[in-house]
């Protein structure tokens, strides 16, 4: 098992899992989270011997609790908009070219976004 700040990652033949571990937290994600997961997804999606991601919460927490609102109390929407804050994370994750499962125990909830066209 590796541990890189807030994320262990551990890997089970061609599977890797990818654990968040800020348990003061409750795994929200800070800036610092949202940074050392992309660079995780990074080195796990050019490891040719992972085949697929397991990402999950420690077991003596949630998955995550959402978004660090203390961290987001203290800066600007703004800001949080030229930092491209989730966007980065979000675009992590969709270019990932191996399979991702979450392993989510306890509540989901799913922030669903929709345009409306004339």
């Amino acid at each position: 098992m590796t541990q890189s700040g807030n994320i262990l990652t551990s890997k089970d033949g061609n599977v890797a899992v990818v654990e968040l571990s800020r348990l003061k937290k409750r795994n929200a994600l800070s800036q610092g989270l949202i940074d050392e997961m992309i660079k995780v997804l990074s080195q796990l999606d050019q490891d040719p011997a992972v085949r697929a991601v397991v990402l999950t919460g420690s077991q003596q927490g949630p998955f995550c609790a959402g978004a660090d609102l203390a961290e987001l109390a203290t800066i600007s929407t703004t800001e949080a908009f030229q930092r491209g804050w989730l966007k980065d994370l979000n675009d992590a994750l969709e270019g990932f070219r191996k399979p991702i499962i979450a392993a989510v125990r306890g509540f989901a909830v799913r922030q669903h976004t929709s345009t409306y066209q004339d």
